[in-house]
């Protein structure tokens, strides 16, 4: 998964990681789609922008890692 060790990756080059995860997402069919009810295992727009907003505040990296395990 792109955040494995997200806290060890460039600062330069996570603007870039985060645009390909976000593309990655929307292309892999998991993200529920016009505002239908999503099921297990699907994200919705808004579980998306949290991701992505956790993943840009460097206090919240080791929650990722929590919420793996």
């Amino acid at each position: 998964m792109m955040l494995e060790g997200w806290d060890n990756r460039d600062l330069d080059d996570r603007p870039d990681d985060l645009d390909h995860m976000e593309y990655l997402i929307r292309e892999s069919g998991v993200l529920a789609g016009n505002g239908a009810a999503a099921e297990s295992g699907v994200l919705t727009e808004d579980d998306l922008h949290r991701l992505l907003a956790v993943a840009r505040n460097p206090v919240s990296w080791n929650l990722l890692a929590a919420q793996r395990r």
